[in-house]
């Protein structure tokens, strides 16, 4: 979706500067923005067209940092019965990590520091968390932080920021907001 958004406003598949840039100039938590362009299997859900919080303009910055957002806060929510609260770090792989917009989102979201993990692709990022799971499957003690350390090399430690995390958890903030807008779309656009 991220792609799509970009390319409604006449960018290229590569061309992310100008989205980035867009990004980086917006508060996070700021708008609400969801668009489900094909139905879903997790959460399971219809397709609809993008919808925007009244309010919200229909512009570059906006629509990307409101997808982006809705589409973390997607995850942070609906993981959050099978993935425990933690104070730990939370390492990120893949193309958005290198993204300094979006890391500062996650690290918001999560409220958790985040550590961008250089010169490697989402396969490798899951085959650490594979073997990870492995260890910790068979009894074994997991440090990540040594699995990482053999194979990749760590980006500097983003820390959220307390008025990031207040925009997306504090009562009547961003995620209570996107909790009632996706019950409504999922109730408007069910599975055909």
């Amino acid at each position: 979706v991220w792609d799509q958004v970009r390319a409604r406003y006449g960018l290229g598949h590569e061309d992310y500067m100008p989205a980035e840039q867009a990004l980086q100039s917006l508060e996070p938590g700021r708008y609400l923005v969801l668009w489900q362009p094909r139905a879903e299997s997790f959460p399971i859900s219809g397709s609809f067209d993008i919808w925007r919080e009244p309010g919200v303009p229909a512009e570059l910055g906006a629509d990307y940092a409101g997808c982006i957002e809705s589409s973390l806060a997607a995850v942070y929510c609906h993981s959050r019965a099978f993935a425990p609260e933690k104070r730990e770090a939370l390492y990120i792989t893949g193309g958005a990590a290198g993204s300094p917009g979006i890391t500062r989102r996650i690290a918001a979201l999560w409220n958790r520091p985040v550590i961008r993990l250089e010169k490697m692709g989402a396969a490798l990022g899951a085959a650490v968390a594979g073997i990870a799971a492995m260890r910790k499957a068979a009894g074994n003690t997991v440090d990540i932080e040594a699995v990482v350390s053999t194979i990749v090399k760590k980006g500097k430690e983003v820390l959220p920021l307390p008025a990031d995390v207040a925009a997306f958890h504090e009562p009547g903030g961003y995620l209570e907001r996107f909790t009632a807008a996706e019950a409504e779309l999922f109730l408007r656009y069910p599975l055909p």
